[in-house]
């Protein structure tokens, strides 16, 4: 899968969770994951391009719900 999955402990989640499958390619990674002030998550990942040399600092504000 070209894209960022989440996974949360064992307790509070038994499946994976896709958060973005959008990705150009495979060279993505480092997703780091922080709980904002109004109980919003809120990760971000660097994620390469299909032009060479070029990437992206992509985010995702999201919620469990």
């Amino acid at each position: 899968m070209d894209g960022v999955v989440e996974g949360l402990r064992e307790d509070y989640w038994s499946e994976e969770l896709v958060l973005c499958d959008d990705g150009e390619n495979t060279d993505l990674g480092y997703p780091s994951t922080a709980q904002l002030p109004d109980g919003t998550l809120l990760t971000l990942w660097y994620q390469f391009r299909r032009a060479p040399g070029i990437a992206s600092l992509r985010w995702l504000k999201w919620k469990l719900d």
